[in-house]
């Protein structure tokens, strides 16, 4: 049967990072929002608009004069760019004003999301952000802002993200992760390491793909002020965090390519000692962060995930053509063409790579499928001659003599 490699590659986002801010005294001042994501490596800027986002929700407390028990100041309160003065301030729907009293403070959380049915939370209250039950489709984008505590007024500059700036402070990340398949088709050695030859020809044309996982789950992100006020609260500390919980006993759902792909119809063709080009055969589909394999307890007491029971799971069947063409005659004995099917029925990934053991929270994540043309050795031929066998009966006969 013909082989496949799965190769995963996993890249990230976006991390926490630290942040210096400075503030400037401007009683009565407009509350506006400078907004991004990031990228750790060179905390450049990334427009949320690149995300196909035009505006998010925003929750604000207002402290009077420095009380502990915050007062709802904006409920859910929709924000967007300020076409006046875009891209430098996002506002919301209509003006809100900075306190007048110097101990007065406001704490903010702001959450969007898109796809064909935004998520919206259950709960949000000034220290927890909370999704129940939901379900997480393959366009969906849901990201969440660090917890903006301690504000009194309009910020002027905001470190590690250059530009944001002349606002609230509004940093997202991503709450779910996204995942990508495609594949190539591999015809340059046989098993032997010997090139084939050009005169082969390997057709491979997907007949159907899956991989199924959970995307049913519960979500509750808890924010606490930092030491220093004012300033972030990220829900999280941790760079591998996956946050959601599995609903017990909801269905898996499928991630499948369209049946219209040229990789469904037209397929894949390669001739002898080459291998093609990367063809996507699952486009990037966003899944809820989760643990690819069963969690199994050591004798140690840690626990890994185990392959051989992965949760996460791809089946794949696709058409392989092998072609031989020795010459452009019809009537050539020696041009042969044959078809075969090859099934690989629903495998845990970690199966065939274990170095990804779960979808991590604000991780983007490739997998290279290879199909090789040829993973058997060439036919060759022992040929031998079985030995001569003498008869045990030695017949004697006499010839009559012609008379």
């Amino acid at each position: 049967m013909k082989k496949y490699i799965i190769i995963a590659a996993a890249a990230l986002v976006a991390a926490t990072a630290c942040s210096k801010v400075e503030t400037v005294e401007t009683p009565d001042a407009a509350i506006s929002f400078k907004v991004a994501n990031y990228t750790p490596a060179t905390r450049a800027e990334v427009s949320l608009n690149s995300e196909e986002i035009y505006q998010f929700k925003t929750w604000a407390w207002v402290h009077p004069n420095g009380g502990a028990t915050g007062e709802a100041f904006m409920v859910g309160e929709t924000v967007t760019p300020d076409n006046n003065n875009a891209p430098t301030a996002w506002v919301p729907s209509r003006a809100y004003y900075w306190p007048k009293n110097k101990d007065s403070y406001i704490n903010f959380f702001s959450f969007t999301s898109n796809g064909d049915t935004p998520k919206v939370p259950t709960v949000v209250n000034e220290g927890a952000f909370k999704y129940d039950g939901a379900t997480i489709e393959p366009t969906d984008n849901i990201l969440a802002a660090e917890a903006a505590y301690g504000y009194k007024a309009n910020v002027t500059t905001y470190q590690p993200v250059s530009g944001v700036e002349a606002g609230v402070p509004t940093l997202f990340h991503h709450l779910l992760s996204q995942v990508k398949f495609d594949v190539k088709l591999d015809a340059q050695k046989d098993l032997d390491g010997k090139t084939i030859s050009d005169k082969y020809s390997f057709k491979v044309v997907i007949n159907s793909a899956t991989v199924t996982y959970a995307n049913k789950g519960s979500l509750t992100l808890n924010f606490s002020a930092p030491s220093s006020l004012p300033g972030q609260s990220p829900f999280t500390t941790e760079t591998n965090y996956i946050g959601w919980e599995k609903t017990a006993g909801a269905a898996a759902n499928t991630l499948a390519p369209k049946s219209t792909d040229a990789i469904m119809t037209d397929g894949i063709t390669v001739k002898g000692g080459s291998a093609s080009d990367v063809t996507t055969l699952i486009d990037w589909s966003s899944v809820m962060p989760q643990v690819l394999g069963e969690l199994a307890k050591e004798a140690t007491g840690t626990t890994e995930a185990t392959p051989a029971t992965g949760d996460v799971k791809i089946a794949l069947t696709y058409t392989l053509t092998t072609t031989y063409k020795n010459s452009d005659s019809a009537t050539d004995p020696l041009n042969t063409e044959y078809s075969e099917q090859i099934v690989i029925p629903a495998t845990p990934l970690t199966a065939f790579n274990d170095a990804i053991d779960s979808w991590y929270m604000n991780y983007k994540y490739i997998y290279h499928i290879t199909i090789k043309a040829v993973d058997a050795k060439q036919i060759i031929f022992d040929p031998a001659v079985v030995e001569w066998i003498p008869s045990a009966t030695e017949p004697t006969f006499t010839v009559p003599v012609n008379e």
